[in-house]
């Protein structure tokens, strides 16, 4: 099935595939009402994923695939099983077009892949220097059984991952910063200055006796577990000073 614009002249923007179960080749019980979304021009690349899922649709490019996808998450709360881009519409374009299915509701759980079987040694080395797909594969020599397991393990993936994230109650109290706060640290600030200047005649004579009873360093480092975490301490013991 063609959609286009009733004002013009008919023209292939994106299409929807189905074939009823009794035709889909190698029926699993896991496989069935699987969805594809495919971008690309590949005809035989789309032939083989009508052999392979129960339904799918094709978009020639990200723009038509981008227009697609949102009229689906309006009118369907579940959106395809996974999204195949051919890897020849280039990187940028497809970094972004992941970040517009990473951002839409419906979409942002979907796995994405991209098609790189007709890609050369440098294109994908820059997929896999900036990776932004889950994964990288070649529909030619990957079969139907290994691109459904594929599909498989990256939903069951996703789902754990949006299992993890606890969104944030909008009705969760806010901390924030009192006046009343900000008076107590101030004070606190205040009160150990001054006792550091007025104690400071007693830790004075304090280093005089360590120094008159020991040629050791009056402070010692004390190793703390941490990074960085060094705390000089008074000498308390010979055994310190030494």
């Amino acid at each position: 099935m063609s959609i286009s614009s009733p004002h013009k002249a008919p023209q292939k923007t994106y299409r929807h595939f189905s074939v009823a179960p009794s035709v889909a080749t190698t029926p699993v019980a896991e496989n069935t009402k699987l969805d594809f979304f495919y971008i690309g021009k590949r005809s035989g690349v789309i032939d083989s994923l009508i052999k392979a899922f129960e339904s799918g649709y094709a978009a020639e490019n990200a723009e038509q695939a981008r227009s697609m996808l949102k009229r689906l998450t309006i009118y369907s709360s579940k959106g395809p099983d996974v999204i195949i881009a051919e890897g020849s519409l280039g990187h940028n374009t497809l970094f972004l077009f992941h970040q517009f299915i990473s951002s839409t509701k419906h979409l942002n759980n979907v796995p994405f892949f991209v098609e790189g079987s007709d890609l050369t040694a440098a294109e994908l080395e820059k997929f896999g220097a900036e990776p932004f797909a889950d994964d990288v594969i070649s529909l030619k020599g990957l079969g139907t059984d290994k691109l459904l397991s594929k599909i498989r393990f990256w939903k069951r993936i996703r789902q754990r991952i949006s299992a993890v994230q606890v969104p944030v109650r909008e009705d969760a109290p806010q901390v924030r910063n009192s006046p009343a706060d900000f008076s107590k640290r101030t004070f606190d600030i205040v009160i150990s200055a001054l006792l550091m200047v007025l104690l400071s005649p007693v830790f004075l004579m304090i280093i005089v006796a360590l120094k008159m009873q020991s040629k050791g360093p009056v402070f010692y480092t004390s190793k703390r577990a941490g990074r960085g975490y060094n705390i000089s301490i008074f000498t308390s013991s010979g055994q310190c000073m030494q």
